[in-house]
């Protein structure tokens, strides 16, 4: 099949170049092979891109000529990034103002592929209103050290517009000796300057402390705040009073959810108290964060709050279960085991290994309402390592063997992301 498929393309080739337009002396006729890109049925026009293709830089001026015209884009572009010719640079560039999602990608290609010579006019383009955004995207996945020098003079640039365009440029590139021009952006009254700064300096987190990122903290940007917690969490800077302000109060959750981080990191010897407050807030993920912060910190005063939602009249997601089981697990007493029994849901994977390590740590023998639940979700278990747990479980806590009924072996068991 294999040596069929080689055959089929080799003749398939053969016809496309044997079937193209050609000189008296054998050169392509590359204006005609263009014109069927824009004029020819679907046959002439895969037959004229193969052999414009083949033709390499022969046919790069007029695909540039046509390029200026705006038509046939698509193929147009598909084969400039086949031949990568840096002469269509500059004209690839010029179509950054171009807003057809299928033409935009495949021109962000072709300029991609031409590597440092499309760096000049993508610099260039960074100053035009209606390419700016383009040049920015194709920038940010290039990364080259040879622009470095030039992208560091944009940071400096008086237009506003500009020096935030390399900032969200420098952001991906992280060049190091750019720290002082990106500082100086800091303070910028545009949030999206601040954001690409931030977002520089949080990336650099582990070797440069972010300037002034105390009062970063209290940006009126919610990306800003999050980049500085960011920052400070890595550098570890105990700016206690504001992580927690942050963690009781800001409108963000994400920014509750890194401060609860901040706060467990950065104030480990007095983070309980603010993480159990934190256990009120209206966002799921900054209470599972807390959640886990607090059994991290084998904190005994959180047991009891923690508790809570295991209540009878609550309805906790799996989520909240196995995160409290863990935290639970992890201090190792001041709660009733029992408090798992109606919620504990043994088709979740993250559940059962939670709520286990939380019984074997703190169940009792003789514990009729665990015993009772271990025989009967026991077949439903597919893992072998949890069905030896909850065997090794049950006769620890006198249950004896584990009875057979319940739900059969075979059943699966899909854990939740």
């Amino acid at each position: 099949m294999r040596q069929f498929s080689v055959l089929f393309l080799s003749v398939f080739s053969l016809f496309l170049t044997l079937s193209a337009p050609v000189f008296a002396d054998g050169r392509p006729d590359i204006p005609t092979l263009v014109d069927r890109l824009v004029h020819g049925d679907t046959m002439e026009k895969s037959n004229a891109r193969y052999a414009l293709i083949r033709a390499g830089g022969d046919a790069v001026p007029a695909l540039i000529d046509e390029l200026k015209k705006r038509e046939a884009l698509p193929d147009v572009t598909l084969i400039l990034n086949r031949t990568r010719d840096p002469r269509a640079a500059a004209e690839l560039v010029n179509l950054l103002d171009i807003h057809d999602e299928e033409v935009t990608g495949m021109v962000w290609a072709a300029i991609f592929s031409l590597g440092d010579a499309s760096l000049p006019y993508l610099f260039d383009a960074l100053k035009d209103d209606k390419r700016r955004d383009g040049a920015v995207t194709v920038l940010a996945g290039m990364g080259s050290p040879t622009g470095y020098p030039r992208l560091r003079k944009l940071l400096k640039d008086p237009d506003p517009m500009v020096n935030s365009a390399a900032a969200r440029v420098e952001k991906s590139w992280l060049d190091r000796d750019a720290l002082k021009e990106v500082a100086a952006l800091l303070s910028s009254q545009n949030p999206a300057t601040r954001e690409a700064a931030t977002g520089y300096y949080a990336a650099l987190a582990q070797y440069y402390p972010m300037p002034g990122v105390e009062t970063l903290l209290s940006d009126t940007d919610a990306a800003v705040r999050a980049n500085a917690l960011t920052s400070a969490i890595k550098q570890r800077t105990p700016i206690c009073g504001s992580f927690t302000s942050i963690l009781a109060k800001d409108p963000d959750a994400g920014a509750r959810r890194l401060a609860a981080e901040a706060v467990f990191r950065c104030c480990r010897d007095t983070s309980a108290t603010p993480l159990i407050a934190a256990l009120d807030d209206t966002d799921e993920t900054v209470v599972i964060a807390s959640i886990g912060y607090l059994g991290e910190l084998k904190a005994k005063e959180a047991a009891p709050h923690l508790a809570t939602f295991l209540a009878a009249d609550k309805k906790p997601s799996d989520a909240v279960v196995a995160a409290v089981a863990a935290a639970l697990a992890s201090i190792g007493s001041g709660y009733d085991p029992d408090i798992f029994l109606p919620h504990a849901n043994w088709e979740n994977l993250y559940v059962v290994k939670a709520v286990l390590a939380a019984w074997e740590g703190s169940a009792k023998p003789g514990d009729d309402g665990i015993m009772k639940a271990l025989r009967d979700y026991l077949p439903m278990l597919v893992d072998n390592r949890y069905k030896g747990r909850v065997k090794d479980l049950l006769q620890k806590l006198g249950g004896g063997p584990a009875a057979t009924t319940g739900h059969k072996p075979e059943d699966p068991v899909t854990p939740s992301p």
